[in-house]
């Protein structure tokens, strides 16, 4: 059963309707999913475009956490994914409703969930260790993994970004600048359709001693897995917050927000927080409560609140917006009058 909750409008300043008026009116309905509320907390962690979502149920059992993931679907309903160890966590979703995630085994594995087929472990790279970040429609994913090879610096080893198609995972390997080495570090956090890969890698720089291995920087891997260097901003690149749109969108946080399209190589440059992206007129942002929207006008991002005040007074504040799809749906957590934080999604109307 899907309980419809109040539908909740966005209210724009008087200046901003006169900056983008097309989002004048802009409205969601929330949708619960009535089978979490038993669990002591949950969330939506990732949805598709056509309105797969999925995430996680949490309980405590003698002491022990356990994390239950699940699939849900406006006709479909819900269905929790079996056969995973105690803590498994979805992190994405696509239109067939196949789910990459992440479970834990004798260390962290990446896995795949289709939903005729059932559940596939995805490998590693040697290093017994998987981080899984995205997943696109040909059912490709993309994270980072351990190679279980020394590191160039530290007492660390290599990880490495990696795409898993066909049943087989693939290491991407890192950048490599003219007259420097290959780095020992990177990671794939965004796919889309085309195959177009955004994540980090670092490089090593030779010099003095033992050289110097680089920081994170923005790293595009085209459909053939080739690595190039978008170079956007000389700050601290954030990592975990990029993803790619199908049309050449890339969203990449440093100590400013930066909106990209690696086909036209328009910049957009904004001075918010912003954990997300749907497209390149609307992202998202966790930065504090009440979560908000940053829609995109004529001076740029602005923010607009989404107020979360369903009348029977059961639900109390937004807390997250853990994913957003290309249409401007989103799923995350909010929290209810008995102090418990649960999984919900709002649906564009």
């Amino acid at each position: 059963m899907i309980l419809l909750r109040k539908v909740i409008t966005i209210i724009t300043t008087t200046l901003f309707l006169t900056q983008s008026i097309a989002y004048c009116g802009l409205s969601y309905h929330v949708v619960e999913i009535p089978d979490v509320l038993s669990s002591e907390y949950s969330a939506v962690t990732g949805i598709s475009d056509n309105r797969w979502a999925c995430g996680y149920i949490q309980y405590r059992d003698c002491g022990k956490v356990t994390r239950v993931p699940f699939v849900w679907h406006r006709e479909r309903g819900y269905q929790e994914i079996e056969g995973l160890s105690r803590v498994a966590v979805p992190v994405a979703i696509n239109n067939n409703g196949q789910v990459a995630g992440i479970y834990y085994d004798a260390g962290k594995r990446g896995f795949f969930w289709d939903p005729n087929f059932g559940l596939t472990d995805i490998g590693d790279l040697g290093g017994n260790e998987v981080t899984v970040y995205d997943i696109n429609n040909m059912g490709h994913i993309v994270g980072s993994s351990k190679t279980g090879k020394p590191a160039l610096k530290g007492n660390t080893v290599e990880e490495h970004a990696f795409i898993w198609k066909e049943s087989k995972i693939i290491d991407l390997g890192t950048l490599q600048r003219k007259g420097e080495s290959q780095g020992d570090k990177s990671c794939a956090f965004g796919i889309n359709d085309e195959g177009w890969i955004i994540g980090w890698s670092n490089v090593y720089r030779p010099g003095r001693g033992d050289g110097k291995v680089s920081g994170r920087l923005v790293t595009l891997w085209n459909p053939n897995g080739i690595p190039q260097e978008i170079k956007l901003d000389d700050g601290d690149f954030q990592t975990k917050k990029t993803k790619i749109t199908n049309d050449g969108w890339i969203l990449a946080k440093f100590n400013k927000l930066w909106v990209y399209n690696h086909k036209t190589k328009e910049k957009r440059i904004s001075g918010y927080g912003c954990d997300g992206i749907a497209n390149a007129d609307l992202v998202y942002s966790n930065s504090g409560y009440p979560t908000h929207l940053l829609i995109y006008g004529k001076n740029g991002y602005q923010p607009i609140e989404i107020p979360f005040k369903p009348v029977d007074g059961f639900w109390t504040i937004l807390k997250n917006i853990n994913a957003i799809n290309q249409n401007g749906d989103f799923g995350g957590n909010a929290g209810t009058i008995y102090g418990e934080d649960h999984a919900i999604i709002l649906l564009k109307d």
